[in-house]
């Protein structure tokens, strides 16, 4: 096997990328897969500037993956670029000739930088974080947060309450006799309080991410050992609104403190949520004494518009605090963060700088991958 790591930017290549996936596709793999024509490039001056590289072995592509290039923050005022590695894939899944293609990516990865995050990945089981894990990369889950706006629905559709006869009957009653609801709202009873607290109040909907994201981060950041910037040339490039992605600013006397970037997605035959209407809160930035108030107020925006369940990932402690205040329920997580050595190490330095970090969904594959 003599590999080579490509940029991905020609019509050849996409013509082999094209039979690569038609390879998996016929093994059964058809979730993460290579896209099918030359991405296009950012230029160098882009906030964030992803790159498409594919593995080429013997005038086929093997495998290939993105980095992408994040502008990035320590807490001690140190700002630096950090890179996402993401949706790395090898042919090593169904061929054993390629077995050690992953090492062969994992090596390039770690040739980009020494501040290096992966994000997602479904399961430390998995090949590639099980790579990452042996390479001494800092592998923990991203709390998984959900409130259930719709018992009924929720109950009949979650493919988990579906997995034994009994599991379905109890899961049918509680739907059918309302008793699914009532106990929802007692394991939610902070949903009340956090939604009364925040009468003062105003959430609105934005068509275009303003000037006062700038202000919110500038005021926020200290509170953050290490995040992605999220100032507004960063906000708008990670969540153009699109209508894919939405936004939301929450004011308080007229003044914004607060705002949450989120998308709504109706399920079809989803392997964990059926088909319930799913809110995705993805990112915010809320000032510390909003930050309960700031998930109410979206949340209840979101419930409005007709969100059945609530989820969202959060590596903050205080934004796990502000959503558990605002009524939200913890899960298991599938969604791993990894930290290449040198990047886990200068959080660690940070005052509780693991507890501190700011990752969300927005930070890897969690919009397209519940």
């Amino acid at each position: 096997m003599s590999v080579t790591i490509e940029l991905y930017e020609t019509g050849e290549q996409a013509r082999e990328a094209t039979a690569f996936n038609q390879r998996m596709r016929a093994c059964g793999q058809n979730v993460f897969l290579l896209t099918e024509y030359p991405p296009g490039m950012e230029p160098d001056d882009a906030a964030i500037r992803n790159r498409y590289y594919v593995a080429r072995d013997a005038g086929s592509v093997r495998g290939g993956l993105l980095l992408a290039t994040y502008p990035a923050w320590f807490g001690a005022a140190t700002e630096v670029d950090v890179v996402n590695c993401r949706e790395p894939l090898s042919e090593g899944i169904i061929d054993p000739a390629y077995r050690l293609l992953g090492l062969r990516l994992l090596k390039f990865m770690e040739q980009q930088g020494p501040r290096l995050f992966a994000l997602g990945m479904g399961s430390e089981q998995n090949a590639f974080p099980r790579f990452l894990k042996a390479a001494k990369w800092r592998l923990s889950p991203v709390p998984f947060l959900f409130r259930v706006a719709r018992a009924g629905a929720f109950l009949r559709e979650v493919r988990l309450l579906q997995t034994s006869p009994a599991r379905r009957l109890l899961a049918r009653l509680g739907a059918a006799t309302g008793a699914g609801q009532l106990g929802f709202t007692a394991l939610q009873f902070r949903a009340a309080g956090a939604a009364l607290a925040s009468r003062g109040m105003t959430v609105t909907p934005v068509a275009e991410w303003g000037s006062w994201v700038d202000g919110l981060w500038e005021r926020c950041r200290a509170e953050i050992s290490f995040s992605v910037r999220r100032d507004l040339r960063t906000v708008r490039e990670l969540y153009p609104l699109d209508g894919r992605s939405r936004g939301f600013c929450v004011s308080r006397n007229g003044q914004p403190v607060g705002w949450v970037a989120a998308q709504l997605s109706q399920m079809k035959d989803h392997k964990y949520f059926g088909n319930l209407r799913v809110a995705t809160l993805l990112d915010g930035m809320a000032l510390p004494d909003a930050m309960r108030e700031v998930v109410s107020q979206v949340s209840g925006a979101l419930v409005q518009e007709g969100a059945e369940l609530l989820v969202t990932n959060q590596s903050h402690t205080a934004w796990v605090r502000a959503f558990r205040s605002a009524g939200y329920l913890a899960g298991p997580s599938n969604y791993i963060l990894a930290l290449s050595k040198q990047l886990a190490a200068e959080i660690a330095e940070q005052p509780e700088g693991l507890a501190r970090m700011h990752f969300t969904r927005g930070d890897g594959d969690g919009r397209g991958h519940l």
